[in-house]
């Protein structure tokens, strides 16, 4: 993007359009952005449209992960409230309000992750319903309740839920109990407080989001870590020389 400068006012202009609180003016070859009706910068056509376009990607992910995040606590807070019930698909679906072509298929990669899992069962009719030895079917009676963590940084975490209403649990990183960014986790609320997020502890990792990393290996003499190159894993991985596998640091 260039620096901003003043532009000549145009004597005419070809096309406008509006983002957010930001007209855009085309005049030739040029778009003139437009704040309050004070021409704050010049970009160039195509400047202007990869910011658009990466805007747009970061606003479509972001609302894409919210809405999964909301269909996944749904899903598993309406097997939750009916113990022992089984649900088709459909029934599913029309109970979760979902429209989208892409969260439906969401879901049955959810259901056949769950069933993979142990988490569901399903009846000779396609029915899905906790199995038996349901790690999450169990924090319907012991208080504990089921989301995906978001390591937001080295200190905390929240623990998104997806359910309506309610708020992200914030959990301190000593109490993630090895859980780590996109795992599936229970949580123990121990503290709620008026006005702000409850506080909790991670009881159980119910699912691993992944579970091989890329990284840089640190040798010593009798064992090595490995610094992981994704962001969002704040600490390192210990390994034994036997597990080194003929590694060398870089």
């Amino acid at each position: 993007m260039s620096t901003a400068q003043p532009a000549p006012r145009p004597k005419s202009i070809n096309r406008c359009f509006q983002i957010n609180i930001n007209s855009f003016c085309q005049i030739n070859d040029k778009w003139i952005a437009f704040s309050f009706g004070t021409e704050r910068s010049t970009l160039s056509f195509y400047e202007l449209i990869i910011m658009s376009k990466k805007k747009f990607k970061k606003e479509k992910e972001k609302r894409d992960k919210k809405e999964r995040g909301t269909m996944f606590g749904s899903l598993l807070q309406l097997m939750q409230e009916n113990p022992g019930k089984s649900f088709k698909v459909d029934t599913l679906i029309r109970k979760l309000g979902l429209k989208k072509k892409a969260l439906i298929e969401e879901l049955f990669k959810l259901l056949d992750h769950l069933e993979a899992d142990g988490e569901l069962q399903q009846n000779a009719e396609g029915g899905y319903r906790f199995s038996k030895d349901s790690k999450v079917a169990r924090t319907a009676t012991d208080g504990t309740v089921t989301g995906i963590v978001d390591h937001v940084n080295a200190r905390f975490a929240y623990i998104a839920t997806g359910i309506e209403g309610a708020k992200d649990i914030y959990v301190k990183t000593p109490d993630l109990n090895t859980a780590m960014h996109g795992d599936t986790v229970n949580v123990k609320v121990s503290t709620k407080s008026a006005g702000a997020s409850p506080e909790g502890r991670v009881t159980e990792v119910v699912k691993r989001a992944r579970n091989r990393f890329v990284g840089k290996i640190e040798l010593s003499k009798n064992y090595a870590f490995v610094v992981p190159d994704f962001k969002k894993v704040y600490q390192d991985f210990f390994i034994y020389n036997e597990n080194i596998n003929g590694a060398k640091a870089n």
